[in-house]
């Protein structure tokens, strides 16, 4: 017994010097000794390896890496999206997985890193990587000859699917029409009359296709209107009323009524079936218009106008939202106005894409405010025309073609301020450019290639 006293003296004499010198005592256990446990559980898993990946379209990128732990519970993976972006996880997936895919991405350049995880905590984070997404472009059919002057127009119908149509220009001088509804491209000519030019397309709400073009003939020069509403292509003459029909659009509205403008000569004329025959009436007879129209309906079925007053150069519009029709300028700034788009959004305010020649700019032009706003979108080079869409949440995308370097360039606002993009500079490409918005916002325009005197109709979409 007193052995036994002498030992637990002497231990607690021992533990009072080392707590006096500030030593720890053998026995005093480590605050971090709770994540320090004996057998496989309570081990790291190793970090893996060989993080790449491959943006495979334009919405996808997907990951690999190599699995270097035989403990681990699965992997978390971690993006960013451009350099100075933060890291968030994105998705976990669980052990022995070494690939995934990140799908439903916007045009952008992301960064990924991943790490091993289990009960006992994390590995280290697998090397970094990056991928970018980029508009995915394709060619789907020769306009032949010049190519397609001004005539390339492109929707998207309910399900998603492409329709596209243009001018086989020389030597056959037809109107193609190619869609993609099957899921692969397929082409119909619209062979009517003699000389076929200036076809416009959009879809009902039954997703049928409906075209306005005219022969442009010596001959005739009448203005045509096509559709397969009725399942097969039928087509109609609209007005051959002396030399009428070129730089014509179309439009359809919500009950399916059409809506087309075109030049009556140098004057600007309007055709609809409204009241279940087509009626035309001449709608600005004041000025000179020699350049492209473009006609939107609002919510309430009234029709809307931009064209060019050749006049005095300066961008007109046109509306019958009272009744009648009143023909306004939107801009005197110069030179303006030529190739200009129209679209209504859902509140029936307007937007105007258009061209200003002394500046050679790409101008935008809307009533969103209850006031007409210009605003200069793109002044780098030589640059402007094109078409104009609008997406769900009524943000602008306008497709239009850098002169300068032969590129196809792509603007909006769909992030609050204008982001421009260049989309494809490989060759000569972008011209006479048309553009389309899906159910899901993507975007798909189709426009031109020149290759010498032959033309291509390319398609892009970031979808």
């Amino acid at each position: 017994m007193r052995n036994n006293l002498t030992v637990v003296t002497l231990i607690l004499l021992i533990g009072i010097a080392l707590l006096m010198l500030g030593l720890k005592c053998p026995w005093e256990k480590d605050d971090d000794d709770d994540d320090v446990t004996i057998g496989s559980s309570g081990i790291l898993p190793n970090a893996p390896s060989g993080l790449t990946a491959d943006a495979v379209s334009s919405s996808q990128i997907d990951l690999s890496w190599t699995d270097n732990s035989n403990n681990d519970d699965g992997f978390k993976i971690e993006r960013k999206t451009g350099a100075e972006g933060t890291y968030a996880q994105i998705d976990i997936v669980g052990p022995n997985i070494t690939s995934y895919s990140n799908t439903g991405l916007e045009i952008a350049t992301y960064y990924y890193k991943i790490y091993a995880y289990n009960s006992a905590g994390i590995s280290a984070y697998s090397n970094t990587v990056s991928g970018t997404t980029t508009w995915a472009i394709s060619t789907i059919g020769n306009s032949g000859g010049q190519g397609s002057n001004y005539n390339i127009s492109i929707a998207v119908d309910s399900n998603d699917k492409v329709h596209i149509c243009y001018l086989y220009y020389p030597p056959f001088n037809d109107i193609n029409y190619a869609t993609n509804v099957s899921g692969s491209w397929v082409f119909t000519p619209l062979d009517n009359v003699d000389i076929e030019a200036h076809p416009s397309m959009t879809l009902d709400k039954n997703d049928k296709v409906h075209i306005s073009y005219n022969d442009d003939s010596v001959s005739y020069k009448d203005l045509y209107y096509g559709t397969n509403a009725s399942e097969s292509w039928v087509h109609t003459t609209i007005d051959e009323t002396g030399d009428v029909g070129r730089w014509n659009d179309i439009a359809v509205d919500t009950i399916n009524k059409v809506h087309i403008s075109y030049l009556a000569g140098i004057y600007l004329k309007y055709a609809t079936n409204i009241t279940g025959t087509w009626v035309t009436t001449t709608v600005d007879n004041t000025t000179e218009v020699r350049n492209e129209t473009s006609i939107a309906t609002d919510g309430n079925n009234k029709v809307h106008i931009s064209y060019m007053d050749y006049t005095n150069k300066y961008l007109k519009y046109a509306t019958n939202i009272t009744g009648t029709w009143v023909t306004t300028t939107i801009d005197n700034s110069g030179t303006v106005g030529g190739n200009s788009s129209i679209i209504v959004d859902s509140n029936d305010k307007v937007h105007i894409s258009y061209y200003d020649y002394i500046n050679k700019d790409l101008e935008y032009a809307t009533n969103a405010s209850g006031v007409w706003v210009t605003t200069t979108i793109d002044s780098a080079d030589e640059v402007g025309g094109g078409a104009i869409a609008r997406d769900l949440n009524d943000k602008i995308h306008i497709s239009y073609y850098d002169m300068t370097n032969k590129a196809l360039k792509y603007a909006t606002n769909a992030s609050g301020s204008w982001v421009i993009t260049t989309i494809d500079s490989a060759g000569d490409v972008g011209a006479y450019s048309s553009i389309a918005i899906d159910s899901t916002n993507k975007v798909h325009i189709a426009y031109q290639e020149i290759i010498a005197t032959d033309g291509n109709v390319k398609y892009a979409t970031n979808k």
